[in-house]
């Protein structure tokens, strides 16, 4: 059977000491992805591109996962100072160029988690190595910065491709133009082992979680506490920079001041202490801008991240969602509305028989065979 190399920034909980770069949503959905095609019989080596944001040196390392899959990180210098930053990238780089083309064969294939920071190198192993190349694709960059100088070399390295792993049936449409193979992933199908009940204190406890960013929706949901009664707790859980936790901590403050409803920032989760954290809640929120630009090419990771964990999910009414095969278990609001996300979050029945993990084991099996399709056809 062919080996996979699973090209990303990649990093587990058990090397926190050497703060590694990466982000929690992508880590999350990678690790499903390679643990799905492990246990599909599949051998998978995800290659860490992660360098560190350590003062100290970081050795490399290989983990054994599970069966059939492997971590394979490399040695990251420190990144204190600009200079160090600029040859701790072009190390990283020189030891991922060297591994993958000692490595990979033509009889192989490469996933690559889509990243601008080593297209050029995956050019170079296509064209070295001729894996059966497969870009696993999220969102179109140039729609999330606004850059527009960056969309031509994106839509070069894009169209590189053999096939295509997509986290929404419209990035098909904007990206595949050349109608090669493709599944769809929206995120993690994982039923996720339960590790927690559900806060049993009479009230109703939802949760954001994920980047703190503005246009993300995290101050969204903060903002809906204003108009919920004290029977509910919104929790904000996540990361980003100094400056967006110091807002959201004043915005929680300036809320409480206005409502019955708890609202509480409770730091940054990952692992099992972030399954926990949010199985013991009722209800996921996913409150990003309506109008943003990357919704038309994006799935908000963290609506499956709450579904594998038997949440209910609120979610702004967009196309990508609409589209997808969760929607019948979305509950959703219409506008950039604090009050809808409120009316949303109320109207909630939980009597109903609402199951969404019997829809992820459907969704897991159609990835993994459709996988296996995907990989056993033919290079373009």
């Amino acid at each position: 059977m062919k080996k996979i190399y699973y090209l990303s920034y990649f990093d587990i909980p058990e090397h926190a000491e050497q703060k590694r770069n990466y982000v929690l949503s992508a880590t999350t959905k990678s690790e499903y992805e390679c643990k799905a095609l492990a246990k599909a019989g599949y051998k998978v080596e995800i290659v860490s591109a992660s360098g560190t944001c350590s003062d100290e040196f970081c050795q490399g390392s290989t983990t054994e996962l599970c069966d059939n899959l492997t971590l394979r990180l490399f040695d990251a210098k420190p990144t204190k100072t600009t200079l160090q930053r600029i040859f701790a990238r072009r190390f990283m780089k020189k030891q991922l160029s060297k591994y993958l083309l000692d490595n990979i064969t033509e009889n192989d294939v490469l996933i690559v988690y889509h990243s601008m920071a080593y297209a050029d190198l995956v050019q170079k192993i296509k064209l070295k190595k001729n894996p059966l190349l497969i870009i696993e694709a999220n969102e179109i960059y140039a729609d999330v910065t606004g850059n527009e100088n960056t969309r031509e070399a994106e839509q070069k390295c894009l169209q590189s491709a053999d096939a295509y792993i997509l986290s929404t049936e419209l990035l098909n449409d904007k990206i595949n133009v050349n109608n090669r193979p493709y599944v769809v992933n929206y995120g993690t199908f994982d039923d996720t082992p339960k590790l927690s009940e559900k806060t049993n204190d009479g009230k109703i406890h939802a949760v954001y979680a994920g980047v703190l960013e503005p246009r993300k929706g995290a101050q969204l949901a903060v903002c809906a506490a204003k108009f919920l009664p004290e029977n509910y707790h919104i929790h904000i859980i996540g990361f980003g920079s100094e400056k967006d936790i110091s807002d959201i901590k004043s915005l929680i403050e300036e809320i409480s001041s206005k409502t019955k409803c708890t609202v509480t920032y409770d730091g940054k989760y990952g692992g099992e202490d972030y399954i926990r954290f949010l199985q013991s809640c009722h209800i996921g929120l996913a409150t990003q801008n309506k109008d943003a630009s990357f919704n038309e090419t994006s799935f908000p990771s963290k609506v499956l991240s709450y579904l594998s964990n038997g949440l209910r999910v609120i979610s702004v009414r967009i196309k990508a969602i609409e589209v997808s095969k969760v929607a019948d278990l979305m509950y959703f609001y219409n506008n950039d509305s604090a009050k809808e996300v409120a009316d949303a979050i109320m109207s909630i029945d939980f009597t109903d028989n609402y199951d969404s993990r019997k829809t992820l084991r459907h969704l897991n099996s159609e990835f993994v065979n459709g996988f296996s399709i995907l990989v056993n056809r033919s290079k373009k």
